[in-house]
């Protein structure tokens, strides 16, 4: 891969659970020029409190955007074939362990406050060495 900027498609929460529709951004990605592409990787209960969840069901519903960690290894794989970088911004710690993030070629952690979570960084690089 060529050195410099890269250009990465943001898939987000887009593929709908659906491993088809995610497959098919992957090799839309590839097939447009895209060095990589970029799933967002959360569970709604992680992400918001239960009194959230409980009192809206808008929130409830984001359920289905969730990404199946078991598409995870496939969606690697098809980038991989595609010859162009997998990654996710993961949303909780439990998802960088496992086979999962051993599949993931970037992850982009995303946090309001760096400075705070100078320990949810350094958690996060121990597991990717």
């Amino acid at each position: 891969m060529a050195s410099g900027p890269k250009f990465i498609a943001e898939v987000s929460s887009n593929h709908g659970a659906n491993l088809e529709r995610a497959l098919a951004f992957i090799d839309r990605a590839a097939d447009i020029g895209c060095d990589g592409v970029k799933f967002q990787l959360f569970k709604i209960t992680k992400l918001f409190a239960p009194e959230i969840l409980a009192a809206s069901r808008e929130h409830r519903a984001r359920v289905a955007w969730e990404l199946p960690l078991e598409f995870i290894p496939e969606l690697a794989a098809r980038a991989r074939e595609r010859a162009i970088l997998f990654g996710c911004t993961p949303f909780y710690l439990s998802a960088f362990v496992g086979r999962s993030a051993a599949a993931i070629d970037v992850q982009i952690v995303c946090n309001r406050d760096p400075v705070t979570s100078a320990g949810l960084f350094r958690y996060i690089t121990t597991l990717l060495k």
